[in-house]
């Protein structure tokens, strides 16, 4: 079965600090590689994440993948910030990254909606395709209210969404996986959060090698109640 995962510098495997290490040797470390050399049915990985994708990249990402992967596989989509803001290009038929930007009032959107929207798109498309999958995000907490409660997330796959504060892979490495402990302002990028590095967090607040592997070691028993 082959893993196809979506998302950020997460899965990518970015670390910039204290050097960026080439693309060569972030698909060897990421977690998603990781998780191939484990216990479960994953035999091959096609990574599509990538440094500094937002939600809307990740999605269309995913859309546009479902005809190639849609036999034999497993998608795991890891969302980013929803403050990460994008456009489509017309000309070049994909969407823009513009990172974290702080728009006019007049511009704002309701990053929660847009937050929630996505998973539940993202849900709904692959289960019609009868594609197994499951969802978690890079560092960014759930948007929980009385539209969207933790039970909306669980029937989108997501993961552990009874935890909708700490359910992250940012949380995996930081030691705070389904606790009720959160250090995360949902506005930042998780390179603006109070946590020191170690040796499961890069001085860039990304995943160090030794991170990513235990990622793979935290996800690898959950994975295998969605396949």
């Amino acid at each position: 079965m082959k893993l196809v995962v979506f998302g950020d510098s997460f899965p990518y495997g970015c670390i910039k600090e204290p050097y960026r290490i080439p693309r060569e040797e972030s698909m060897k470390i990421n977690f998603a590689t990781q998780l191939t050399k484990l216990d479960n049915n994953f035999t091959s990985v096609k990574n599509y994440g990538r440094p500094g994708a937002g939600n809307s990249t990740i999605f269309d990402k995913v859309l546009n993948c479902i005809d190639y992967y849609n036999k034999d596989v497993f998608y795991l989509v890891c969302w980013s910030a929803p403050s990460r803001q994008a456009y489509y290009d017309l000309m070049r038929e994909k969407y823009v990254d513009l990172g974290i930007k702080k728009l006019p009032l007049y511009q704002q959107i309701d990053q929660d909606l847009e937050f929630a929207k996505f998973i539940g798109f993202c849900s709904s498309i692959l289960k019609y395709h009868n594609i197994p999958f499951a969802q978690i995000s890079s560092f960014s907490p759930l948007p929980v209210n009385n539209i969207f409660p933790t039970d909306y997330y669980e029937n989108c796959n997501v993961i552990e969404a009874q935890y909708p504060l700490t359910n992250t892979l940012f949380d995996i490495i930081a030691g705070h996986f389904c606790t009720d402990y959160n250090v995360k302002d949902p506005e930042l990028n998780h390179d603006k959060f109070d946590v020191k590095p170690s040796k499961l967090i890069s001085g860039c607040l990304h995943p160090t090698e030794i991170g990513h592997e235990k990622i793979a070691e935290v996800l690898n028993p959950i994975l295998k109640n969605y396949l």
